[in-house]
């Protein structure tokens, strides 16, 4: 990922990505991520995931995916094992409107499936709540 100077001069800042959906930044030097997981490729499927990224840092794909870990390499603060999420869209929320959710980070699913509400603390997931989910029974039609 590149972020562009005030200057028009593009900046390496993380490293390691291998689809982002969706980012928004925490603070000026904080982004989270959401990331799509892999599709088939190596052999690997969903672990779509969420990532708290610095400047220089590393979410180490294709080197780690999922929980894995190896040093130099960020692993996610949240990943989809089983099935996909797959992220839509990330963002943090700064709204007024629902003054319980201010700080959260919202993460939407493709599909408009449901929507994922991350609560940090500490740069770790003090909450993980899902909003909107459908049934798993899928569509019903009437005869």
């Amino acid at each position: 990922m590149l972020r562009v100077d005030p200057d028009g001069k593009a900046t390496p800042w993380v490293l390691g990505i291998r689809n982002t959906e969706g980012f928004d930044w925490l603070d000026d030097g904080t982004m989270v991520i959401a990331d799509h997981g892999p599709s088939g490729e190596m052999g690997r499927y969903a672990h779509d995931e969420v990532n708290i990224a610095r400047k220089g840092d590393n979410l180490g794909w294709p080197d780690i995916y999922g929980c894995e870990q190896k040093p130099g390499l960020l692993p996610p603060l949240i990943t989809w094992a089983t099935h996909a999420l797959p992220p839509g869209g990330a963002a943090v929320y700064r709204g007024t409107a629902i003054p319980e959710l201010r700080g959260s980070v919202l993460v939407a699913s493709l599909a408009a499936e449901h929507i994922h509400r991350i609560v940090l603390q500490n740069g770790t997931v003090a909450a993980h709540e899902v909003y909107f989910r459908r049934s798993s029974a899928g569509c019903a039609r009437s005869p």
